[in-house]
């Protein structure tokens, strides 16, 4: 069997068209979710906070106010526009979602990637469960 030549495992162009394919893969292709808050933390809260879900049946953690604003912020607009003139399906916003923190994985996997060594590119590259957890929207993974 072929191996993949050194060179091209420690390409940087090439590490990185793959990271991105794994991290597209991943957000577009999960299905379900990964920890059961990954809706309870993030999509209930703007539902509620959209006026779509009553004070009522928000879990108890809403009047306790245990749950930090910050990390919904990052979803909001797109919930936003939905609701408000864009009629995404709930898969779609579902992908988009997801989309979000794995663009921003991928922009502090650049950050981290200063020195320009390929090690960390390869690494990560490697462990597709890596992209697959960039791709959660749960607070745990962020």
């Amino acid at each position: 069997m072929g191996r993949f030549p050194a060179s091209l495992v420690m390409n940087q162009h090439f590490l990185w068209v793959i990271l991105v394919i794994t991290h597209l893969a991943a957000a577009l292709f999960s299905r379900g979710y990964y920890h059961f808050d990954e809706h309870f933390q993030v999509l209930e809260f703007l539902q509620w906070k959209l006026g779509r879900t009553p004070t009522e049946a928000m879990p108890w953690e809403l009047t306790e106010a245990m749950r930090p604003w910050t990390h919904p912020l990052l979803f909001y607009p797109l919930e936003w526009a939905s609701h408000h003139f864009l009629s995404l399906s709930p898969f779609t916003k579902t992908a988009l979602h997801r989309l979000v923190p794995a663009l921003l994985a991928l922009l502090a996997i650049h950050r981290l990637q200063r020195d320009k060594s390929s090690g960390l590119l390869f690494l990560y590259t490697i462990l597709f469960f890596l992209p697959f957890l960039d791709a959660r929207i749960s607070s745990e993974i962020i």
